[in-house]
């Protein structure tokens, strides 16, 4: 069975094609989503919510530009329903990355590492919070360090953003997202062929 497994250019390399050609649907969106998340303080946890539905819409889009489908505002809507499996992932993920991280710092990013893909399968394959972080787990395993570089690349290109008056993350942050959609799926199909294989 031919292994599906990724390396880190690649995924950089399909995350800058694909935000290119995107590129002002998402720089829109993303915009969007923080206006919206920063300018609603004054209703008690209202940016809480924005940032999740916004963040639900905005791996629905990169799901949908990874798929091949035109990126259109009416997808953005279509998955709403899973806000509360999202919530209760996310913060299961928070207080596990936080126990980590207590604990000398290198068992908080491992537990980043291998569970970050919990969002994308809940709002890919709508699971529930224990399913998608278990899958997380079993999706990531054996690739940790290539992960690592993944985040050490991103979280450098991001910087390189910042340091661009800011405005260079409309472009590192689209960038690297499809990347790790490009991982997500790539993994996720390993997983496939090897659960089928044995």
């Amino acid at each position: 069975m031919k292994n599906k497994k990724f390396t880190i250019w690649e995924a950089i390399d399909f995350g800058w094609k694909s935000a290119e050609k995107n590129l002002w649907f998402l720089v829109g969106l993303f915009l969007l989503v923080f206006m919206l998340s920063s300018g609603t303080g004054w209703f008690p946890g209202s940016s809480f919510v924005i940032s999740i539905l916004g963040g639900i819409s905005i791996l629905t889009a990169v799901l949908d530009i990874y798929a091949g489908k035109k990126a259109a505002v009416e997808n953005l809507f279509s998955k709403y329903n899973l806000i509360l499996q999202y919530l209760v992932t996310s913060v299961l993920y928070l207080a596990m990355v936080f126990v980590g991280l207590v604990l000398f710092i290198i068992p908080g990013i491992y537990v980043m590492l291998r569970f970050q893909f919990y969002k994308f399968l809940i709002v890919d394959k709508e699971m529930e919070p224990i399913e998608a972080l278990r899958g997380s787990a079993q999706m990531t395993r054996g690739h940790v360090w290539q992960l690592f570089g993944l985040l050490c690349i991103s979280v450098a290109l991001n910087i390189l953003g910042l340091l661009a008056l800011g405005v260079g993350l409309l472009v590192t942050v689209p960038v690297t997202l499809l990347a790790y959609t490009f991982v997500y799926k790539k993994l996720l199909a390993e997983e496939h062929h090897s659960t089928v294989a044995s």
